[in-house]
């Protein structure tokens, strides 16, 4: 290929690249008035072509035209890097200025903000990413303890029912049932009744009959429906009978009642005080936390007599027992829980419960690498530690 042709396919493109900007001449037009380079290559590519054609018989005339060819490529190349450093980026539709471009950009990318009535303001724009401190790196990996590793459905039970918690209902059980029993033979001697005393297993029973009542949506169906040969559940019968599993509901007991109006007094969660700790010491063997922990509330519906029974209108149950939860985000498991008993008897009017709440369902995990996520503790984040 000859020098000549080579010119003029350089040309060629240089003309198509400019033919492909739409802009007007106006808008590119140089501060003393010259025209645009898009107006000035045709004529100059056009000479070219002409030169070309006219000068095809002399070799001589081929190389004199060959030069002012590479000037004019480097003219068009020169007035377009001119042009982009005023400040103009070619598009294939229009030019965009570099400075209208970056206000779109800013537009684009600005931060969404909007302010609440309680004054706390949010953002679209994520908070800056630091680098972990030394506090925040978990060096646990989250997940199931060794502990809690088990294989069957009884060991998964025994986790958390462990056999303390029932050694004290069996315990307790058999005391109050022996206490009804001897008064009621006192009274009535001519009819004498004997305790049959319960025992680790049965209370193992009992308990699982009323899980599998839960599971299955039984709760608010007759008994005499659940133990029914023709519509019942045949694992009911195969348990235990209907009987034994009513006295069993009628006097088991979780402490010693005869001491229990003295430590009510103090207390108002005294019924039950020991066999619940023992419970919620258990929930956080089993299984190490993730980053995120949540913070909230459950009300547990029940409309029996209870001296911290709450009224929520806005739940769905309405009346219940409040329950102060920390539970880990990604499993949904309870790792401490916090019943609301209301103010104690010789308490003062608590302020900040919110706080003292997160304070002390979360102390365990302070400085562990935790996220704390509050959903309706409290209002009043700041105080919290």
């Amino acid at each position: 290929m000859s020098k000549r042709a080579k010119c003029m396919s350089g040309s060629q493109v240089i003309q198509m690249i400019f033919n492909m900007s739409d802009t007007d001449e106006e808008e590119h037009s140089d501060d003393s008035g010259a025209d645009s380079p898009v107006d000035e290559l045709p004529s100059e590519t056009e000479d070219h072509v002409s030169d070309g054609e006219t000068n095809q018989s002399s070799d001589d005339d081929a190389n004199e035209a060959a030069a002012p060819r590479h000037e004019d490529a480097s003219v068009g190349l020169s007035t377009c890097a001119a042009e982009s450093s005023r400040g103009w980026v070619r598009t294939r539709g229009r030019g965009t200025s570099r400075q209208q471009m970056e206000q779109r950009r800013s537009v684009q990318e600005s931060p969404v903000r909007m302010k609440a009535k309680s004054g706390r303001s949010w953002t679209s724009q994520p908070p800056a990413v630091y680098r972990r401190g030394k506090e925040d790196i978990i060096r646990c990996k989250p997940g199931v303890t060794a502990e809690a590793r088990i294989k069957t459905e009884t060991e998964a039970f025994n986790l958390l029912m462990t056999p303390e918690i029932i050694d004290v209902i069996v315990r307790e059980t058999n005391r109050y049932a022996n206490n009804c029993h001897e008064l009621w033979n006192s009274q009535h001697p001519e009819r004498q009744k004997q305790w049959c005393p319960v025992s680790d297993a049965e209370i193992r029973a009992f308990i699982g009959l009323l899980i599998l009542t839960g599971v299955s949506r039984a709760k608010l169906e007759p008994l005499h429906d659940l133990w029914s040969t023709e519509r019942g559940r045949p694992i009911f019968a195969a348990v235990m009978s209907l009987n034994r599993f009513k006295i069993i509901l009628q006097y088991i007991r979780f402490d010693n009642k005869n001491t229990r109006e003295i430590r009510r007094a103090e207390d108002k969660l005294a019924a039950i005080r020991d066999v619940w700790q023992m419970f919620v010491a258990q929930l956080s063997k089993m299984v190490i936390p993730g980053s995120d922990i949540t913070v909230d509330e459950q009300l547990v519906p029940f409309r029996g007599r209870c001296p911290f029974r709450q009224y929520i209108p806005s739940k769905p149950a309405k009346y219940g027992i409040k329950i102060w939860w920390s539970c880990d985000a990604e499993t949904s498991y309870p790792l401490k829980g916090d019943i609301y008993l209301g103010r104690q008897a010789g308490d003062v009017r608590a302020m900040n419960l919110g706080s003292s709440v997160v304070t002390n369902l979360t102390d365990r995990w302070v400085h562990l690498g935790r996220n704390i996520v509050i959903y309706a503790a409290t209002n009043q984040i700041s105080q919290v530690s």
